[in-house]
């Protein structure tokens, strides 16, 4: 989904495609943490 939202052709504001890719990393990082919350 974040891939979609991504895409150049997608009309998101910049700041709301940052803060995507910031929650994208921060998941990335914290997966096993996460996924032991679930």
């Amino acid at each position: 989904m974040v891939d979609v939202i991504l895409l150049p052709t997608c009309p998101l504001r910049p700041q709301v495609k940052k803060d995507l890719i910031e929650i994208a990393k921060y998941q990335a990082v914290n997966a096993s943490l996460l996924a032991s919350y679930s």
